[in-house]
């Protein structure tokens, strides 16, 4: 179905996202048009990135109008470093007028328990996939602390690093990886994001 949406990307590496609208022509293809979303596809590559349709639209102008209610001050990069989104929601990440507020708002009542369970659902996967990856790397870190620890270490065993989701074997991945890798702030190496 081709019509205005909000869409939502997921970092699938560390959790981080992006919501944006889009006008409905080639969505399957479309990613994003965020500064720091297109520096994240750089640097994760764009296979570790997941993307949903939130909410769909008649038209584009309800779209920005309720991208403006999602994606709020609160919300963008400079206070929650979670978020790819660089200013508020809305056409150009521009000011919301008394009319635009008063329709969002009329919106919003006549769509919230779709809302509500679209924007759950979202909330509830991306809480599940972020602690399955807490486990997993968790489990990956002290799984191969024993096994040095222990003198037991083989360097043929798959290894996965909890800072960039990197897997691979030997010394390479303690060398380049682990509390060496260059997205742990603990790191010589951090490069930050």
């Amino acid at each position: 179905m081709d019509k205005p949406h909000i869409y939502k990307i997921t970092n699938n590496v560390n959790g981080k996202y992006y919501y944006g609208v889009h006008n409905g022509s080639d969505t399957a293809n479309y990613e994003g048009s965020g500064k720091l979303l297109k520096q994240a596809y750089k640097k994760h590559g764009k296979a570790n990135f997941s993307k949903e349709i939130l909410l769909w639209f008649d038209t584009e102008a309800e779209a920005y109008e309720y991208e403006g209610v999602i994606v709020s001050e609160k919300m963008i990069n400079k206070n929650n470093p979670q978020c790819y989104n660089l200013v508020k929601g809305g056409v150009g990440g521009g000011e919301f007028t008394e009319e635009m507020h008063n329709k969002a708002k009329k919106w919003r009542k006549e769509n919230k328990d779709t809302l509500v369970s679209q924007l759950t659902k979202a909330g509830r996967k991306a809480a599940s996939l972020q602690h399955v990856r807490n486990i997993r790397s968790k489990t990956a870190v002290n799984s191969t602390k024993k096994a040095i620890e222990s003198g037991n270490h083989v360097s043929h065993q798959q290894h996965c690093c909890p800072y960039c989701g990197k897997e691979g074997r030997g010394s390479t991945m303690k060398r380049w990886h682990f509390d060496n890798c260059a997205n742990n702030p603990s790191s010589k190496r951090y490069i930050g994001e």
